[in-house]
């Protein structure tokens, strides 16, 4: 990885997800709220159920069925938190923010706590190559 400038900052918006086609609105409603209220920041959507991940990616397998009945190609193509902050550290983005959509703290946002915390904690002999200059999670 390579130092990147000037500083980019992206939003991550971790949700437990769900499968049910009517209920996607509730989530993709947040993610379009956040990206009104930053329009210059990055936002980009993950969901934190193993479960509901599988279900869409098994769902990927025919795209063209699912884009017709208004799915956006997000959900579609949704990653879990490090493919997401992965995918973020190679688009050059330093500063992360993940905010879950969690009603409560407990294992959903526990577990991403720490996944936040552990990729926080990466230290490089050079500070140039530390892969985030700050990675933070919001309250549920």
């Amino acid at each position: 990885m390579t130092p990147s400038s000037p500083e980019k900052t992206a939003i991550v918006v971790a949700s437990f997800g769900t499968t049910v086609p009517e209920a996607l609105s509730s989530i993709t409603n947040i993610v379009s709220k956040i990206k009104a209220a930053f329009p210059q920041t990055e936002v980009r959507l993950t969901f934190t159920s193993n479960i509901i991940r599988s279900v869409w990616k098994e769902r990927r397998q025919d795209p063209e069925e699912w884009l017709q009945k208004g799915i956006p190609r997000e959900i579609l193509e949704v990653k879990n938190i490090i493919s997401t902050i992965g995918d973020l550290r190679e688009d050059g983005y330093e500063t992360i923010i993940v905010q879950p959509t969690h009603m409560f703290f407990m294992e959903q946002s526990h577990d991403l706590q720490q996944y936040v915390s552990a990729l926080g904690s990466i230290r490089t002999l050079k500070e140039r190559w530390r892969p985030f200059k700050k990675i933070v999670m919001g309250r549920p």
